[in-house]
């Protein structure tokens, strides 16, 4: 049912944008920083604000914005969708940013001036 209701939004056309949220992980146990991930050519350059301005809100490593595969569903919106990486959960020190406010509210600021 969770599947079936976000494919259901991901195609509706009333939203701006569609943009996801994720905590990214990595083999490499010291992997860190922002990724802004996308799939349409369209929105790479505002995959790339958005993903400079994550990492400048809050001083995290800027990884880029990449072309993301279609199973990350970016492939299925009508509007510009981007899902946004903002931390490594494997990483002790981005993982220890998850509870704390400050680091939340940059996370967010930081996505919506990319926007614009």
């Amino acid at each position: 049912q969770i599947v079936a209701a976000e494919n259901e939004i991901r195609r509706a056309p009333r939203f701006d944008r569609a943009i996801e949220v994720h905590f990214n992980t990595a083999l490499i146990p010291m992997a860190n920083g922002a990724e802004v991930l996308y799939y349409s050519t369209k929105n790479i350059g505002v995959a790339a604000l958005v993903n400079r301005a994550i990492a400048s809100s809050f001083r995290s490593l800027d990884l880029g914005a990449t072309k993301g595969r279609p199973w990350v569903g970016l492939d299925k919106t009508h509007q510009p969708a981007l899902l946004v990486e903002v931390l490594f959960i494997n990483d002790s020190g981005d993982a220890g940013k998850i509870r704390d406010q400050y680091f939340c509210e940059k996370a967010v600021q930081g996505t919506m001036a990319g926007f614009g």
